[in-house]
């Protein structure tokens, strides 16, 4: 008998408390596997199981043998993990580059995963609010953008779609009133992200009609989305952020989108979230990988409308 086998089914059975049930996970007969677990037993010389018609538990000697036979999967498990990244080629140094907002929220999660799919690669994340990454002179190898992409000497490849929200909490709404269309923005406290000098205008657009612009006022001005987030649910205005920003608030309710029937933005209407690289790392297989991983995790995100190109 497969030793491999053997410990799978005795794993199985342990974890699922029934022999017929193991079968079915393994593919084979009930039969099968109770002749199997009889021979493992045998062989060791000592009983894993005691056996009713009607469940299944392990003896004393049984639980210390599963925390061998468990750690003994999990490091062949591990060793087919580096099997395939050492075959694939994905391996070596990778540098990612992030803006601060979208590393913290969408990439940070899923690094763990990344790490455990390709055990072989050491990556390096810096995060920033910067906008010139420095790919030219080789220092990352990929950069995570949002917005409109305007460097037309990079490739890119867009992971999702990336819309603006303005939102408030319940509490402010029900304080201060619901604006019912953009212009009654006038009359409220509005809270603005500002990356530079120049003033901030949103810009509204409804189904088949003409941009309406509103230059909102209020007391709080910042460069940190996360800063705006926390006044928004305080209570304190209305912000404008994007939806992967404020996906879980506006689930749980801590938030509520408004004016749902336009879209809105500060500069164009069609943003998204990329990854940028040089053209010399388009064949880099620890590049593609990476870009590959965040574009199928995102698609399968329900916080994005996935605008991913295949």
């Amino acid at each position: 008998m497969d030793p491999l086998y053997s410990l799978r089914l005795f794993s199985e059975t342990s974890r699922l408390g029934n022999l017929s049930a193991a079968a079915r996970q393994l593919g084979v007969s009930t039969a099968s596997a109770s002749r199997g677990m009889d021979r493992l037993e045998h062989d060791l010389g000592f009983a894993l199981l005691v056996r009713t018609s009607r469940q299944i538990a392990l003896t004393e000697m049984g639980r210390s043998y599963l925390e061998t036979v468990q750690r003994v999967l999990r490091d062949l498990e591990n060793a087919k993990a580096l099997g395939r990244s050492l075959e694939s080629g994905v391996m070596g140094d990778l540098s990612v580059r992030s803006r601060a907002a979208i590393g913290m929220v969408c990439i940070s999660p899923l690094i763990p995963k990344f790490l455990d799919l390709y055990p072989e690669i050491n990556i390096r994340i810096d995060l920033t609010n910067e906008t010139n990454g420095d790919l030219i002179n080789g220092k990352y190898d990929v950069d995570i953008r949002t917005g409109i992409l305007k460097d037309s000497s990079l490739l890119a490849r867009k992971l999702a779609d990336s819309k603006r929200l303005v939102v408030a909490s319940p509490s402010y709404l029900r304080k201060y009133g619901v604006p019912k269309k953009p212009a009654d923005l006038s009359n409220h406290n509005c809270l603005v992200f500002r990356h530079d000098p120049n003033p901030v205008v949103w810009r509204f657009r409804a189904r088949g009609r003409e941009v309406i612009t509103v230059k909102p006022k209020g007391n709080l001005e910042a460069n940190s989305g996360a800063i705006l987030r926390e006044s928004l649910l305080s209570g304190v205005g209305i912000g404008h952020l994007t939806d992967w920003a404020v996906a879980e608030d506006l689930k749980r309710g801590d938030l509520v989108h408004l004016l749902s029937d336009h879209q809105v933005t500060v500069d164009e209407f069609h943003h998204g979230i990329y990854a940028v690289f040089l053209p010399n790392r388009q064949h880099s297989v620890k590049v593609r990988a990476l870009i590959d991983f965040l574009a199928n995790e995102f698609a399968r995100s329900p916080v994005f409308d996935s605008g991913a190109s295949r």
